[in-house]
């Protein structure tokens, strides 16, 4: 199959979808080295800033519209949305590059192919790969994909109710990138080579593209001081809701002092940059040591130099934590989409979820005080990293099997 030609069609909102492709191409390349994976960023640019907004500042909002499209008339509504927003642009891709096969991860870019694929006269193979394990929303479960790979037996069971025909189904667990699977030889060696404490219990904040994890406040509350320039500019950007607000000015006001045991933070703001301003702005108190960055092109060896991962219970930031033998602890989501994911980290017990600031960084002060509780999460880290250690490879062969 060497030359044959796959397009890729995914979405840079999160990082998810990316990080998703990637896992799948290096399984991929690792059986047939021959073949010719194309990636193309689908998402339109307003739909990523109005994903952002809609995610994190009007979440009831987002949950309305979530329900509201997840059925049949949802559908339509989605393939009216497609060829709007993208049917000009994937076809301009499909022709661009003639594609052997075509894969989709991102919902904008399913519904819209076959009616693509079949104005040009085209009969190429269509895998959709659904990214949420757990709520899926209609708008992934295509009857026209010649095969619809899912994560998990409770998105399989959605699809068949869907009215998916099995014999176009197939469960694969969720891909993750070879990195996070493959464990260092030595921690504290990595930890060096970050330019971290080799010794110091760590904490990973992050995951998410946006910095939705809440990591400013949980800080503020495990003792970190905002500077009187950071509070003026809170104030001002009117970034935190009004409650939260209230209990920082209070702790401010009363200038409690934690004595707590050291640990690192490395804190990740994806594209946040003002998130990244603010978390500089914090003072510290001695026994935090943080390490603030944007972007991270090796997310990988962050979390395996950590202890223990405190992000937004996205798909991808969970499954690649897990691989990674990290218990997590899910400080936010988004609600409908990634309902299913706060219950999966409470049934598999392989972390933790406590989306109040104060009271996830009274969790985190617990876990600090008595850091034999994370051994509790092991025997779920196990479960999981075994259910899903195969998974790139299983969508790699589906790939190979429609391509023949």
């Amino acid at each position: 199959m060497n030359g044959k030609k796959i397009l890729f069609l995914e979405a840079s909102n999160g990082g998810g979808h990316v990080s998703i492709t990637t896992a799948i191409i290096q399984a991929l390349q690792k059986k047939n080295p021959g073949i010719q994976p194309v990636r193309s960023d689908v998402i339109p640019p307003f739909a990523h800033k109005l994903y952002q907004l809609a995610s994190r500042q009007f979440v009831n909002a987002f949950l309305l519209i979530y329900k509201a499209t997840d059925n049949q008339q949802g559908e339509l509504f989605a393939s009216r949305l497609n060829k709007v927003v993208s049917r000009e642009k994937l076809t301009k891709k499909i022709l661009e590059n003639n594609p052997d096969l075509i894969f989709s991860n991102y919902s904008l870019a399913i519904n819209e192919i076959p009616d693509i694929l079949k104005k040009l006269g085209k009969n190429i193979p269509f895998i959709v790969f659904v990214p949420d394990p757990f709520s899926v929303h209609s708008i992934y479960l295509s009857k026209r994909a010649n095969t619809t790979l899912v994560a998990t037996l409770a998105a399989y069971q959605s699809a068949l109710q869907n009215n998916i025909a099995p014999e176009r189904l197939e469960i694969t667990g969720h891909p993750v990138r070879q990195e996070f699977i493959e464990e260092p030889k030595d921690k504290k060696e990595l930890r060096k080579k970050l330019r971290l404490d080799p010794n110091a219990f760590t904490i990973f904040f992050g995951g998410s593209g946006h910095g939705a994890e809440k990591t400013l406040e949980i800080l503020i509350h495990l003792g970190a001081e905002p500077s009187s320039e950071l509070i003026k500019r809170l104030i001002k950007s009117a970034n935190l809701e009004y409650k939260t607000y209230y209990k920082l000015l209070m702790k401010i006001l009363r200038k409690q002092h934690k004595t707590l045991p050291p640990f690192q933070a490395i804190c990740v703001c994806g594209d946040n940059k003002e998130l990244k301003e603010d978390l500089e702005m914090l003072n510290y108190p001695s026994y935090i040591k943080p390490s603030i960055h944007l972007h991270s092109k090796d997310i990988a060896s962050l979390i395996h130099a950590s202890d223990l991962v405190v992000g937004k219970a996205g798909p991808n930031i969970i499954f690649e934590s897990v691989m990674a033998g990290k218990p997590f602890l899910a400080t936010y989501h988004i609600k409908g989409q990634e309902d299913g994911n706060i219950d999966f980290i409470k049934s598999a017990q392989f972390g933790f979820s406590e989306e109040n600031p104060q009271k996830a960084a009274y969790l985190i002060e617990t876990i600090l005080k008595n850091k034999q509780l994370l051994d509790h999460t092991k025997l779920g880290i196990s479960f999981v990293r075994e259910g899903n250690k195969d998974a790139a490879a299983k969508i790699a062969d589906a790939i190979l099997k429609n391509l023949k």
